[in-house]
């Protein structure tokens, strides 16, 4: 390997893993001689590591088994290089999720946003910094609070892309990062939500697993990406966001809890993702808006308006009140419920639709009520659709008895293959659509036997000119597409 050249070696050298980087080492005086100009750690505590460290081997008769620990190693390394521009710790998911009676919690060899750790190597690099992430170990940190946002705050003035895991954060107070542009707290306990004061300038924020405890932000007029997941506040907090985010075009807001009555007025948000268990009344006023996905299992009353919208996902299992005004500019819309038929009546007529998605969300024998639904009451709502996706329990329970000339594409996802129902119902399909073009059949996998191939066979022979394709769905997979 030494007859490399050296850009080669060195790009080699970047992206291996630190503890890699110091073996290679010692194979190779080439690569003695590049690593100070490495600029970059990345260093990941494997359960090996853990096991073997001199911390849990020190009393051991075996000492040939004690290893180096870990924050000693990352000092080594910081000492070794002469410009540090990116550090990554943390530990490896398999140290992550092994059971409690593997660890101590006395024992703080893990604890990485220890304070006087962090201030062991960091005032060393900090002039240089842009990049800083640690994912600490939760056992270690789930009880000890730390002011390591406050240290970085103070020491990192030209840090750019900052992620934080698993630790309990504790400050009063932060210092100006003017040059933070990116921050992801993840897993995380807050006492106080200071970090507003500190990121003027900030762009993205991603904020994962935590309780907000504040109701008091300060306003960041620069953030225009927001991330919250797993994370509970109350309605409050909401219309603070409104207010302390008044540039924000993309919000995603995942699994959140607390909230009632949920207003959004975003004047220049472009993006939205809400995922929540219910609401009670969900309001939405975003004249810009783009992209638009709601989950949700139980909704209360729902208002919408959002004239730019363009794509719209809307996932429902028991349906309340719906006002949606009309989408003028909607191109793409996915409707996904038990209770499609409701949903449908609440669209008014709407011209702009060509890609129109609907599924019934019962995969399983029984009836499935009101998720039949009337294909010519579908298009009478959406009747330029070009490309329709049929996700249904069963394909041949639905009302094929539609006229519509325009559309050109039709995907249809299946549970059970009964050929001579199924062809029944593509045939009545065909005879409707005679601008039909492609049509996309989809079998669910354990059901894809022999009398699946002799229904692709007897479609493909019947209809030549058709563009066809053939495929299997399982749950929480990719399709997988057959070549025939």
């Amino acid at each position: 390997m030494d007859t490399l050249p050296e850009p080669i070696l060195f790009d080699i050298l970047s992206r291996l893993d630190s503890a890699d980087v110091t073996r290679l080492r010692l194979t190779s005086n080439t690569f003695e001689t590049l690593y100070p100009e490495l600029r970059s750690i990345n260093l990941q505590c494997t359960f090996k590591w853990f096991l073997h460290s001199s911390a849990r081997v020190s009393n051991s008769s075996n000492s040939s088994q004690t290893v180096t620990p870990f924050k000693t190693v990352l000092i080594n390394l910081i000492s070794d290089l002469r410009v540090v521009e990116s550090v990554r710790i943390g530990i490896t998911n398999t140290l992550r999720y092994l059971p409690d009676g593997y660890f101590d919690e006395k024992e703080d060899d893990l604890h990485l946003t220890d304070v006087d750790f962090i201030m062991e190597w960091l005032p060393r690099v900090s002039e240089t910094l842009k990049s800083l992430s640690i994912t600490d170990f939760f056992i270690q940190s789930v009880r000890r609070r730390t002011n390591v946002l406050f240290l970085i705050s103070v020491y990192c003035q030209n840090l750019v892309d900052l992620e934080l895991k698993y630790a309990w954060l504790f400050t009063l107070t932060l210092n100006p990062m003017p040059m933070l542009t990116t921050l992801t707290l993840e897993q995380l306990g807050l006492d106080h939500s200071a970090f507003a004061d500190a990121g003027q300038n900030l762009v993205d924020l991603e904020l994962k697993y935590a309780w907000l405890f504040t109701l008091t932000l300060n306003p960041m007029p620069m953030l225009t990406t927001l991330t919250l997941e797993q994370v509970r506040f109350s309605d409050k907090l909401l219309n603070e966001l409104n207010e302390c985010f008044p540039n924000l075009q993309v919000l995603n807001l995942i699994d959140i809890s607390g909230l009632v009555y949920p207003i959004i007025r975003l004047l220049n948000l472009k993006s939205f993702h809400f995922a929540v268990n219910s609401w009670l009344a969900l309001t939405i006023v975003t004249p810009n808006l783009l992209f638009l996905k709601l989950e949700c299992s139980r909704t209360g009353k729902l208002f919408v308006e959002a004239p730019a919208l363009s794509e719209f996902h809307l996932t429902l299992d028991k349906a309340g009140t719906f006002s949606i005004k009309m989408f003028e500019n909607l191109n793409t819309l996915v409707l996904e419920s038990l209770h499609l038929d409701f949903i449908l009546s609440v669209f008014p007529v709407t011209y702009s639709v060509e890609n129109l998605t609907l599924e019934s969300r019962e995969w399983t024998n029984g009836a499935i009520g009101e998720s039949v639904y009337d294909l010519g009451k579908v298009f009478s709502i959406f009747p330029n659709t070009s490309s329709l996706c049929i996700k249904s329990r069963d394909f041949s329970e639905l009302d094929p008895s539609f006229n519509l000339i325009g559309l050109k594409t039709l995907c249809v996802y299946l549970a059970v293959v009964d050929p001579i129902v199924i062809f029944s119902s593509i045939a009545s399909v065909m005879d409707e659509c005679i601008c039909l073009s492609e049509v996309s059949v989809v079998i669910k996998h354990d059901s894809a036997g022999d009398a699946y191939q002799s229904f692709i066979a007897k479609c493909m022979a019947y209809w030549p000119l058709m563009k066809w394709k053939w495929g299997t769905w399982s749950e929480g997979r990719e399709d997988t597409w057959l070549s025939f």
